[in-house]
């Protein structure tokens, strides 16, 4: 989010430019429906602030699970290949 508030009654952090165009056709909050105008929305901390950007590294018992067509997950049926008539006639 670029520029978070939070709606006061719903205690929801939304996008100002998101809640902006939702009043502009509808004047409630979308999660209580009580009336909201864009000046009782309160400044929001950005996400950016809250929590840094971290990347995830795969565990070791992640890295040894494989998607691969070939390993069906359990309970799965394998894919079925498709057989064709013989043209030959």
């Amino acid at each position: 989010m670029r520029d978070p508030v939070i709606l006061p009654k719903a205690k929801q952090s939304i996008d100002r430019t998101t809640i902006a165009q939702h009043l502009l056709s509808d004047p409630r909050c979308p999660f209580t429906s009580t009336p909201l105008k864009i000046e009782e929305c309160l400044p929001g901390a950005s996400d950016a602030a809250e929590a840094p950007l971290t990347t995830q590294t795969p565990s070791s018992s992640s890295a040894s699970t494989s998607l691969s067509p070939s390993a069906a997950p359990v309970g799965c049926a394998r894919p079925m290949r498709a057989r064709w008539p013989s043209m030959r006639d």
